[in-house]
């Protein structure tokens, strides 16, 4: 099956034409409106496992990253054939890390919680995603299967980690992800 997005009058250009490009933070929110994350990232998973395979990702760690927004783990169906999937590829769960946004993360669901803990029991690495501040709790991320985070820089010297513990990035941060096993 495929999919097409019809683009909006805005983000074509003022003669009509559009050259087919959207910014991500606009498909993603017209993905999101349109109840279309769960298949594209479906649609987006499968392809780079099976590209994977295809480059012999079994044989090596390619540390392929894959996002998953939150809506993915709240459909029911899509959510069991990314598992099923995921579970007959387990020997790809050191080259593939699946991304959830730190938007995504917080406002997840108890369901979506649970189902993000059965992809990290299959073997998979999570990584949190576009990170936008540092209120985190690096514990909990390191208890539920978080292996990764990606952080702009700027985030990191120039953020402030609410924490409680009074830790700022640039003293602490790196050495504290570290001992719980997040990079």
């Amino acid at each position: 099956a495929s999919m097409r997005l019809r683009l909006p009058k805005e983000a074509n250009s003022e003669d009509g034409a559009t050259d087919g490009h959207m910014p991500q933070p606009e498909f993603i929110k017209m993905a999101e409106s349109g109840g279309l994350m769960p298949l594209i990232d479906k649609k987006v998973l499968f392809m780079s496992v099976r590209m994977l395979r295809a480059l012999g990702g079994e044989q090596q760690n390619m540390g392929l990253v894959c996002n998953l927004s939150r809506h993915t783990l709240s459909d029911h169906r899509v959510f069991n054939q990314v598992h099923d999937f995921l579970e007959a590829n387990r020997k790809l769960t050191q080259s593939v890390i699946l991304e959830l946004s730190q938007r995504g993360y917080r406002e997840r669901k108890r369901t979506e919680q649970d189902r993000l803990g059965q992809l990290a029991d299959l073997g998979y690495r999570l990584s949190l995603g576009d990170v936008a501040d540092l209120t985190i709790d690096p514990a909990a991320l390191a208890a539920q299967g978080f292996r990764h985070m990606s952080v702009e820089a700027a985030i990191l010297l120039h953020g402030d980690m609410d924490d409680g513990t009074g830790v700022v990035p640039a003293q602490g941060l790196a050495p504290r992800m570290a001992q719980l096993g997040i990079t």
